[in-house]
């Protein structure tokens, strides 16, 4: 089996919240330089969200990008909130796996937490601290997603993706699955879920389909919870 590559995260902090890789690249549409339109600019005062969560669990969630609110600055100098970040982006580089950062009660009342606990409502109430692995289709923080050609920091969790399929692990499309198969090929044979609902992408029983459009199974759902 292939090592993963280079981590390109494990620079990242509040003074460097652009993997080096990708720098070139989004220069131009951070947030107060780009001329683009103003909900694709990036929030660059603001940590990235590649992935969060635990690369070694057994149910990855697709989804789009972090997003965007003001209050998002409530975590702009939380030295805390950093840290658990960096161990995130860290762990496979030294640091131990880690839980879903925005299931800890330290962070509650951030918008990131808020969203969260809303769209895993269902799963909560069955399972208070799911083994999850959530990776963003971009990862740094704007109101929409931007339509930027592909960032070679993609390339790192490409491959977790890619290993989590070949392990027949549970994947979750929740937004962008026509972006998410061109990116990883393998996807468009893989008996993934998908949100039947993408403006309100809740993992719950009754918005989860298969991958031709039925909804899932009663058993199929508990067996979703039961691995994470």
């Amino acid at each position: 089996m292939t090592m993963p590559p280079k981590n390109p995260w494990e620079k990242i902090s509040r003074k460097n919240t652009i993997a080096d890789c990708d720098r070139s690249l989004v220069q131009p549409y951070l947030i107060g330089l780009s001329k683009r339109i103003v909900n694709q600019q990036i929030h660059n005062e603001l940590l990235p969200e590649p992935f969060l969560g635990n690369l070694n669990a057994n149910v990855y969630l697709l989804n789009g990008n972090p997003g965007y609110s003001p209050q998002d600055s409530l975590a702009t100098n939380d030295s805390l909130f950093e840290s658990e970040i960096q161990k995130t982006l860290k762990q496979n580089s030294g640091t131990a796996p880690t839980s879903f950062l925005w299931l800890d009660s330290a962070f509650r009342f951030y918008p990131g937490a808020i969203w969260w606990r809303k769209k895993l409502n269902q799963v909560l109430k069955i399972k208070s601290n799911p083994k999850i692995c959530v990776v963003e289709y971009f990862p740094y923080h704007t109101e929409n997603l931007p339509k930027l050609i592909s960032l070679p920091s993609n390339n790192y969790l490409d491959w977790y993706i890619n290993d989590a399929i070949d392990k027949k692990k549970n994947i979750v499309i929740m937004r962008c699955a026509s972006e998410w198969i061109a990116r990883i090929p393998k996807l468009s044979n893989y008996n993934y879920f998908m949100c039947s609902n993408t403006r309100n992408v809740s993992i719950t029983e009754g918005n989860l389909l298969y991958k031709n459009g039925r909804l899932i199974s009663h058993s199929d759902w508990i067996n979703l919870i039961k691995a994470m």
